[in-house]
Formats: C-alpha cells, sequence, structure tokens
C-alpha cells in the first residue's frame, strides 16, 4: 500500500516537472487554459490523498465500501490528473502521438487496475512506467524520432 501510494505521489511530481512550463507561458493564448486547468491538476491530486486514506481504511476494516470502490477513489483521480497534466502542460509542448500514444495506455491501464488486487501498487507501476517514456520524450527534439540525448 505505502510503496504504491509513494509511486503515484512523486511519479505525479515529477511528471508535473518533467517540461519547462515557461517555454508556452509565452504566448497569450493558453493563459487561461493553463490557469484554470489546474484547478483539476491540484483537485485531482488532493483526491488521490483522499483515496489512498480510503484504502487504508479498506484494508484496515475501518470502512464499509468495497474493494472495488475503494480502488476507484485512487484511479479516478489519477486518470483525471493524467488527462489533466496532458491538455493543460505536455500537449503544449508536444500533442503528438508520441506523448498522447503513452498517456491513452496509461489511462487504460490504470482504469484496469481499478479490479485488480492491490491497485494501488498497480498504478504506481503504471505512472512510473509513464514517467520513464515521457522522460525519454522529453529529452528527444520533437520530429526526430531515434534521436538520444
Amino acid at each position: 500500500m505505502v510503496t504504491g501510494g509513494v509511486l503515484i505521489v512523486f511519479s505525479f511530481w515529477w511528471l508535473y516537472f518533467s517540461r519547462e512550463g515557461g517555454e508556452v507561458l509565452t504566448d497569450n493564448s493558453v493563459g487561461y487554459q493553463w490557469g484554470f486547468g489546474h484547478y483539476f491538476i491540484y483537485g485531482a491530486g488532493a483526491a488521490v490523498g483522499a483515496g489512498l486514506a480510503a484504502r487504508i481504511d479498506h484494508y484496515t476494516d475501518h470502512s464499509e465500501v468495497t474493494d472495488l470502490v475503494s480502488s476507484a477513489f485512487v484511479t479516478g483521480p489519477v486518470v483525471v490528473f493524467l488527462l489533466s497534466l496532458w491538455l493543460v502542460h505536455i500537449r503544449l509542448h508536444d500533442a503528438s502521438a508520441r506523448t498522447w500514444g503513452p498517456l491513452a495506455v496509461a489511462v487504460a491501464a490504470t482504469v484496469a487496475a481499478t479490479w485488480w488486487p492491490y491497485t494501488e501498487l498497480w498504478v504506481g507501476a503504471v505512472c512510473v512506467a509513464l514517467l520513464v517514456v515521457e522522460l525519454r520524450m522529453a529529452a528527444r527534439p520533437r520530429g526526430v524520432v531515434g534521436a538520444a540525448h
């Protein structure tokens, strides 16, 4: 439980800061999208914390919700965070399939993990895998498929 929660939270932080925000904020047309989009990012981050607390309550028999419901309390906010992060931040850097493709796979795997035991551990692993892909994509120049730095 703890490992999955730490993986999720640290991955969120690192995914958010994997690209410089200043590079895209020079254009006035993205200001409202950037600003108001952060409501979803911050809200989802807070909801993940509440979801992890619900999972602890479930594991310690202090909750009356089912395993599926408490799992959804984690996976739902993670999906909102990932989609919001892509729409508000990553898409502005690179909206190509090399960023939305891995994101779509991560979202699908996160939703599927709702039905798996130890959901938070699986979701943490998905977030770490997405982070590795994102860091590799952020390091490559746009339009160059095989370039490595």
